[in-house]
């Protein structure tokens, strides 16, 4: 009698989920590097060869949900309501993609505790996060209509993805279930938005609007 067959076809996103819930106790726990794929498979409960069918190296296990976050800030910003004031529209699409990924993924916190804590991968961080400040530099360039070698969108990327990511680091200790990581941050990105808005409109003029 043949035993149970395996699944095929495209992997499970609740198995996907575990093993990247299992790899970040190792790195945790380990480190980065001295976490190898094998023991993440073993800690997971599959084999190397399944492993593989889910994730395409020990790094994209980091920065997949990361890519998919960043990813998801542009489609929010694009679909933004045309008629807000440039800021608010970053404001927003950057509360709602951080309140939705921190719901989704149960490894968020971890993330950036290992951020921290994995020199080895502080290179490929600030990588990421200069894209994530780059999605709100290229939305500010559309809907301002700023030259694209302007100097005010990519500064205000900067500012926001600067303020954004020392929120986070702020919030990370602390265990009070009342306070969400999208009111934690915008306690102050409103403000900052606020501020720089008509900096924003004074040296970019009138904002485009949907035709």
């Amino acid at each position: 009698m043949n035993g149970p067959q395996k699944p095929r076809g495209r992997p499970h996103a609740s198995s996907r989920e575990q093993i990247a819930q299992h790899a970040f106790e190792l790195f945790l726990e380990r480190g980065f590097a001295a976490t190898t794929i094998a023991s993440i498979a073993k800690a997971s409960g599959v084999s190397k060869t399944s492993f593989f069918r889910y994730y395409s190296s020990k790094s994209e296990i980091i920065w997949l949900a990361f890519d998919q976050h960043i990813d998801r800030l542009q489609t929010l910003l694009q679909q933004s309501d045309p008629g807000l004031p440039s800021l608010t529209a970053v404001r927003l699409a950057v509360l709602d993609a951080l309140t939705r990924d921190t719901a989704r993924d149960a490894v968020w916190r971890q993330r950036f505790v290992l951020f921290d804590s994995s020199p080895e991968l502080r290179d490929e961080e600030s990588a990421h996060w200069n894209a994530w400040a780059g999605v709100i530099s290229a939305f500010l360039v559309l809907r301002t209509g700023c030259p694209v070698e302007h100097a005010v969108p990519p500064v205000v990327g900067g500012a926001v993805q600067s303020l954004v990511l020392a929120k986070l680091r702020s919030w990370l200790p602390l265990t009070d279930p009342a306070r969400t990581l999208a009111d934690w941050i915008d306690d102050d990105l409103r403000p900052l938005c606020e501020a720089l808005q008509p900096w924003v409109d004074a040296s970019c003029g009138t904002p485009r609007r949907a035709a």
